[in-house]
């Protein structure tokens, strides 16, 4: 095997094809790989540089962005250039991203049996946000049972974006996360997130779940500014008796309802599947209702079952954005369900009990004869 370091300074036009490195450096100049390739060490950019359609960058090192004015993969959906090419993360010690705040990415992959961690680039450290990976098409967790960490580092989801119908070599023109299971998942254990930015909201939409964050929600009314939908990796103490290791943040006071949630077990801490809920606060938080909901174990979905609607006032934030989670049903405080004429029945010398899908097994409804 020939192993090679490369320093690239000014180049113009590098072409690599099924070549083996120890480590690759650019420190400027137009830089495109156009074949695949293998790296042993590291990866280090200090400006942006091009890869072009279906390349895979096999690295057994770590990645590293090291300036706040480049973003790494070059792109311009105006010129019909989006990021391109794989990075195939295949070490078998953990690995880093070292991110900046904003740099960007096509396709990850995480294939370390140990696990892949994003993290802000030491060149940040004067910065007090977070470091922020945008990824254009998808961030793959399918080929390794290992989990992604955050750690002061968010992952953006690219919104869906038109290209010229020249270029029909993308799979998705959107970000999205790739396999996600119960033993590979995208962990944090702060206020890192994963999210989508929106331009905007009408009431014939709908945010979908083809991000596979973990989210679908129907939007109730028109919204012309843009609006972000976020997933946390926490969990919140004060939601029932708590919630999974997740909750959804809809960052502007939009009219919402119908929402589906994706769990893992993993992520349920002590609850059991036959006892879920979900769980809406219109005031980030500080209150929280639940709506009635059904479990599908087979699919690891959570279904609201009563089309509960809300919208939080257009207040200062964080009160006008609203959390969506999961918790355990809590039965002295079931949600309210409204009966249509159609199913109100006559009680006649004896009590009844109803029992909802919405909140059973462990939930039901008693109804006594003139409320006695």
């Amino acid at each position: 095997m020939i192993r090679k370091t490369l320093y690239s300074f000014l180049l113009f036009f590098l072409f690599f094809i099924g070549s083996n490195f120890s480590q690759v450096y650019h420190h400027g100049g137009d830089f495109v790989i156009r074949g695949d390739i293998r790296i042993e060490g590291d990866l280090k950019s200090y400006s942006s540089f091009s890869v072009d359609d279906f390349v895979e960058i096999k690295l057994n090192g770590n990645l590293n962005h090291h300036s706040d004015s480049s973003t790494f993969i070059k792109s311009n959906v105006i010129e019909g250039f989006p990021a391109r090419g794989t990075i195939n993360f295949t070490g078998t010690q953990r690995q880093y991203i070292y991110s900046t705040s904003y740099t960007n990415l096509n396709i990850i992959k995480n294939s370390n049996p140990i696990g892949l961690s994003l993290r802000k680039a030491d060149s940040t450290s004067g910065n007090p946000s977070f470091a922020n990976a945008l990824i254009w098409e998808s961030i793959d967790l399918s080929t390794s049972n290992s989990n992604i960490l955050l750690d002061s580092t968010n992952i953006e989801l690219k919104y869906q974006y038109n290209l010229p119908d020249s270029i029909s070599t993308r799979v998705n023109n959107y970000g999205s996360i790739k396999g996600e299971s119960n033993t590979s998942l995208i962990l944090s254990d702060s206020l890192e997130k994963v999210f989508v930015t929106g331009p905007n909201a009408s009431s014939s939409t709908h945010f979908p779940n083809d991000y596979n964050l973990g989210l679908k929600i129907n939007h109730s009314n028109t919204y012309n500014d843009s609006l972000q939908y976020s997933r946390y990796g926490t969990y919140i103490p004060k939601v029932a008796d708590t919630s999974f290791n997740r909750y959804f943040v809809v960052n502007k006071p939009v009219e919402l309802n119908s929402p589906e949630l994706v769990y893992h077990d993993n992520i349920l801490r002590s609850m059991n599947e036959d006892s879920l809920d979900i769980y809406i606060s219109s005031n980030y938080g500080k209150a929280w209702r639940q709506v009635g909901a059904t479990t599908n174990t087979g699919t690891k979905e959570i279904t609201d079952n009563n089309n509960i609607e809300w919208k939080p006032s257009s207040g200062s934030a964080p009160l006008n954005q609203s959390k969506i989670t999961i918790g355990k049903r809590d039965c002295s405080n079931p949600p309210e369900v409204s009966l249509s004429l159609d199913s109100t029945a006559v009680c006649s010398g004896k009590d009844v009990m109803i029992e909802f899908d919405s909140i059973t097994p462990s939930c039901a409804v008693k109804w006594y004869k003139d409320g006695v």
